[in-house]
């Protein structure tokens, strides 16, 4: 679940702050104030999936130390560990991506 949050909120914050910044400015505090409170939510919903993050690291990790190595407790640490690569990754992906197209 942290994987795909985060993931989304930063696809979003990606495809449209290039265009937002080329209409109103070069830099974010250039832009409209409604478009700046909306990416400072999405951030902060990022600061929820991080938490989700950390959670399924602890649980993880507990579960193969009181019952031994499931494949649940494995894949809860493996994606809890790759989610934040994924998720800056798809924000740098889809910033390019964006700046191509104008």
């Amino acid at each position: 679940m942290a994987l795909l949050g985060a993931t989304i909120a930063a696809l979003i914050i990606g495809i449209t702050i290039v265009p937002m910044e080329a209409a109103h400015g070069r830099l974010f505090t250039d832009t409209p104030g409604t478009y700046q409170i909306s990416v400072y939510a999405l951030g902060a919903t990022m600061v929820l999936w991080a938490a989700l993050g950390v959670a399924a690291l602890v649980t993880g990790i507990v579960s193969i130390v009181r019952r031994g190595a499931n494949s649940r407790a494995v894949w809860g640490i493996i994606l809890a560990v790759v989610s934040p690569f994924v998720a800056v990754t798809a924000l740098i992906a889809s910033m390019v991506i964006a700046a191509m197209m104008i």
